[in-house]
């Protein structure tokens, strides 16, 4: 009896240190974004978001005032080709 108890504890504590490690280590991946190359956002505007296609970026932009914008630049140049202002 005193063998099965101490093996659900230590599997109980194994299961917890395997979470909080995997969040730690969520939290480390997904504390900032890393973009290849040199994208210049507009005065007053913050990245949401990043999307990557084939000879395109589609950055999700929110300004100042809250308004939210996806922003299609070449991949290569990062000319801006398309905006959209998302209602």
């Amino acid at each position: 009896m005193i063998i099965l108890t101490a093996t659900m504890i230590v599997g109980l504590i194994t299961i917890v240190a395997l979470i909080v490690m995997t969040f730690m280590r969520t939290g480390e991946r997904t504390s900032g974004t890393v973009i290849e190359g040199n994208i210049a956002l507009p005065e007053g505007q913050s990245a949401q978001a990043f999307t990557r296609g084939t000879g395109w970026n589609a950055i999700v932009t929110r300004d100042e005032e809250g308004v939210e914008r996806i922003l299609i630049t070449d991949s290569e140049t990062g000319d801006l080709r398309q905006s959209f202002e998302i209602k």
